[in-house]
């Protein structure tokens, strides 16, 4: 089995931040590695900087990640 790339990763944490309300990154990496994906928090950051991922706050003042409006998938 062909382990999942860059792309397959980015196009994950996009469904899940999309999906769900995720409040730290050892919770995305646990939801990611439900998925199948290993990696480690530095490579997070690294597609949370190339993807334009922020944490930002709801209306109850809750931080949460969320992409920004100028991430990778629009090229």
């Amino acid at each position: 089995m062909k382990k999942p790339g860059k792309e397959e990763r980015q196009e994950a944490i996009a469904q899940i931040l999309g999906n769900s309300s995720i409040e730290s990154q050892e919770e995305l990496l646990k939801q990611l590695s439900d998925r199948g994906f290993e990696l480690t928090q530095a490579t997070l950051s690294r597609d949370f900087r190339e993807m334009k991922v922020a944490k930002t706050p709801d209306a109850a003042g809750n931080y949460f990640y969320q992409i920004g409006r100028a991430s990778c998938r629009e090229r």
